[in-house]
């Protein structure tokens, strides 16, 4: 080698260079099949004895004495798992299930003096010991095994999968999670951040335990031109921000009453009538969200009164908006017309109350307990014979009674269900009926017509659709709000009832418990902190860097050149065998071209696509035949979507260093009448496990978390049903507590949960307690029509899938 290599010095003219790649290790199998050659054989020097190969140190030593300088490198990469042969055995494996087929990757980086051909002798134990390891036939054929091994520095490495707990919360917690999965953990941080604007979230709709502040995406996008952000200092509440956060509305929507001081202002907004400039204190009629920042047209901010205060500004925008449009714009209200107006001791009911006696009306209320009935009578000197119970149908005969049969011209309406039928059935002939409420609109409920034969009206009002669909509207009946309130001619509700915003679920309780009165107001401070959760990871790429995407004319190859463009990539370069060869690669090309090409013409920037075809890899898709799909399902896998692709390749984007990344194993009670992972101790850590419930030692382990007063616990240690349905009980009792803010002697076992006031809104959150907590399921009906508390923990108990089944009486 050190003559060939002369020679090929004397080749190269003064400077040249030489860049030589050659084999320093081979492989078993290439010395097993070249070894029958004879030119195998033919090297001269004693460390080419059993190859022709060289080593590094040889080529440094051949090189130097040929008079190159520079050196030799070894380009191997020690990565055991990056052989052919390993995935060669694992195809084997799963066709050949009871065959014992293993590889050992031997660390040939460390060999010694002595050499046993190609190996260190000191590889001779090694190889000892995993072949008795494999080959131990005491243990049966179809046990699960270690198939995989790896030697490195003495030591002999098996390889194991584990659960990224951490990386599945982070990219699919909010797409599947058990409903007795408990929510992620939150900490108290600053409402007020310059770095990471917030905004009010729901972990699971229907439990305000979790409600938490997460990150708000919409406020890293362009402020739009006629719009204002505005940094809060109070948020009003109202009832629709429960129905939304109890799941009971199919908006997402929470949060329309704001008061602060504008940050930023939009040239188109700085321009308009509004006149609106930074640091101007606002009141908000707004669209979403409880947020550190928020951002409207600017025609749903109008500038507040210097005298006020901004606890009393963010009292008014929904309340009188709402009772404003309602009486003037849409019932026209006239001086000497009779109205109807429910839920008077409220904020919509207050505001409709002295804009109604402001002009003229004859007003009729109801409300919803004795003390509201004094307080409105006291407050708006409205006499007894005209305040009525909203708690059931009575008021429309005491209407009727009061109108000599005549009815009312004008009802505001905010009941649901049989109610709004009986108010609706109060009006006057040419009465006008204004619907303030949703559900029953949702929920496209049936209102008899027989009302209409006196030439009535149905109408509805939403402040929201309002403020989007005419904002002209809006800014007109806020400005005059806010002027009523300042000359004196309208009061703000009242009490208002101000919490800080850290006690958001505290503010929505009393809410939901409907025994308030009056505004409940949310106050923000610069220190102001509130229970946070977890920063989610976000994928932003570098516009100037190119993406290659190897097979992208598929289904997931295209998903995911997608989703490059979507998050910054400008340059894409897509491989394939077949490039330009199908529709879906024309396809794809004008997707990226309008996505990229639209966002840099609209700066004036050159954009041009190249285009490379691929071939396509979304076979499962395309072949969708249930032969094909059931196969992987059969072997262990799941089918995953294009969001769980996507989802995983943002998570992988984010941690490059991640390594070994595996998706769609069904680590389920159900992985799959064929699949490996049950004889593959690679997967040992994710094997499904038994619950506590149904054996001995489960109940024993359930013991220890039971004194810390986990309920599934107390129900899987219970020795009698009466034992467990005790612990029901005090579960019950300790969110009936919570929810009504009331003491535990308050809440009787003997009492119904109508009695204690639990409608249909405390029922859901109390059914999906008991649903994640005792491992029941109940409906909402179960709950209302249950004789008593101790009745409802016993049917609790009787249905918890946590109870030892031989203590149910059969």
């Amino acid at each position: 080698m050190a003559r060939t290599m002369a020679n090929v010095r004397r080749l190269l003219r003064p400077g040249g260079k030489l860049f030589l790649v050659e084999t320093t290790r081979d492989q078993l199998d290439v010395q097993f099949i070249f070894g029958f050659l004879p030119g195998w054989w033919l090297s001269d020097e004693e460390e080419r004895k059993f190859s022709p190969s060289l080593t590094v140190p040889m080529w440094d030593r051949v090189l130097h004495k040929s008079g190159f300088r520079g050196g030799a490198c070894d380009g191997f990469k020690d990565e055991p798992r990056a052989g052919l042969a390993v995935g060669f055995l694992r195809s084997l494996r799963n066709e050949y299930a009871r065959k014992r087929l293993g590889t050992l990757d031997l660390d040939m980086s460390s060999q010694g003096e002595a050499q046993a051909g190609p190996w260190p002798l000191e590889a001779i134990g090694t190889v000892a010991e995993v072949f008795q390891k494999l080959f131990d036939y005491s243990t049966p054929d179809d046990a699960p095994s270690d198939y995989e091994f790896a030697e490195r520095g003495g030591v002999v490495h098996i390889p194991r999968h584990v659960k990224d707990v951490e990386r599945n919360q982070a990219t699919f917690h909010s797409k599947q999670t058990p409903p007795e999965a408990a929510p992620p953990s939150t900490t108290l941080e600053p409402f007020i951040q310059t770095d990471r604007p917030l905004r009010l979230t729901v972990g699971s709709a229907g439990l305000l335990d979790t409600l938490g502040f997460s990150d708000d995406a919409s406020a890293d996008e362009p402020l739009p031109d006629d719009f204002v952000e505005v940094e809060p200092r109070a948020f009003g509440v109202n009832f629709r921000d429960v129905m939304v956060a109890m799941g009971q509305l199919k908006s997402h929507v929470m949060g329309y009453d704001c008061a602060g001081v504008v940050r930023r202002v939009g040239a188109g907004a700085a321009s308009s009538n509004g006149g609106h400039r930074a640091g101007d204190r606002v009141c908000v009629l707004l669209r979403g969200h409880y947020a550190s920042r928020v951002r409207v047209h600017w025609t749903s901010a109008v500038h507040m009164p210097a005298d006020m205060s901004f606890e009393t500004a963010a009292s008014l925008p929904t309340q009188y908006v709402t009772a404003f449009a309602s009486l003037h714009d849409t019932a026209r209200l006239r001086r000497g017309d009779s109205v109807l107006i429910h839920s008077a001791s409220g904020g919509v009911g207050q505001a409709a109350v002295m804009l109604a006696q402001r002009a003229g009306a004859d007003v009729f209320v109801t409300v919803g307990s004795d003390e509201k009935r004094e307080f409105v009578m006291a407050r708006f000197g409205i006499p007894a014979d005209r305040v009525f119970s909203s708690r059931d149908a009575s008021f429309a005969a005491g209407v009727m009674a009061a109108t000599r049969g005549q009815g009312v011209d004008v009802v505001i309406n905010s009941l649901a269900g049989p109610l709004l039928q009986a108010g609706f059935d109060c009006l006057a002939p040419f009465g006008r009926f204004v619907e303030l409420g949703k559900r029953d609109l949702e929920q496209n409920s049936v209102l008899a017509m027989h009302a209409f034969a006196r030439a009535v009206s149905f109408s509805s009002v939403d402040v929201v659709a309002l403020g989007e669909r005419r904002p002209a509207a809006a800014y007109r009946v806020l400005k005059e709000v806010l002027r009523l309130v300042a000359a004196g001619e309208a009061r703000p509700v009242y009490p208002i009832s101000v919490f800080p915003v850290s006690e958001i679920e505290k503010a929505f309780r009393l809410m939901q418990a409907g025994k308030h009165m009056g505004k409940i107001v949310l106050s923000v401070a610069p220190e102001t902190l509130v229970p946070v959760l977890p920063q989610a990871p976000s994928t932003k790429l570098d516009p100037d860097a190119a993406y290659l995407v190897v097979g992208g004319f598929g289904g997931i190859g295209r998903s995911v050149c997608r989703w490059l463009v979507e998050h910054g990539a400008k340059t894409l370069v897509v491989i394939s065998r077949t490039a330009g060869n199908t529709q879906k690669a024309e396809q794809l090309r004008a997707e990226l071209v309008d996505a990229g090409h639209s966002h840099r013409a609209a700066r004036n920037l050159p954009g041009v696509s190249i285009d490379l075809g691929v071939k396509s890899v979304g076979y499962l898709a395309e072949h969708a035949n249930m032969k094909t799909a059931n196969s992987p399902q059969r072997h262990g896998f799941m089918l995953l979507s294009k969001a769980d692709v996507l989802a995983a390749v943002a998570s992988a984007v984010a941690t490059p260093f991640a390594g070994q990344l595996l998706l769609g194993l069904n680590t389920g009670p159900h992985g799959g009448e064929s699949s490996p992972f049950t004889r593959d101790l690679r997967f040992s850590a994710l094997r499904y496990r038994e619950t506590a419930q149904g054996s001995s030692t489960g109940k024993k382990a359930a013991a220890g978390a039971g004194a810390g007063g986990d309920l599934s616990a107390s129900i899987a240690q219970a020795a009698s049903l009466d034992e467990a349905a005790s612990a029901v009980l005090s579960g019950i009792t300790k969110k009936l507590v919570d929810i009504f803010m009331v003491g535990a002697d308050e809440v009787s076992a003997a009492r119904s949960p109508a009695d204690l006031g639990v409608d249909s809104l405390v029922a859901v959150e109390l059914r999906n307690m008991l649903a994640r907590k005792a491992g029941a399921d109940l409906s909402i009906f179960d709950i209302m029509q249950s004789p008593s508390l101790a009745a409802l923990a016993a049917a609790v108990a009787a249905r918890s899938c946590h109870l030892d089944p031989a203590l149910v009486q059969r």
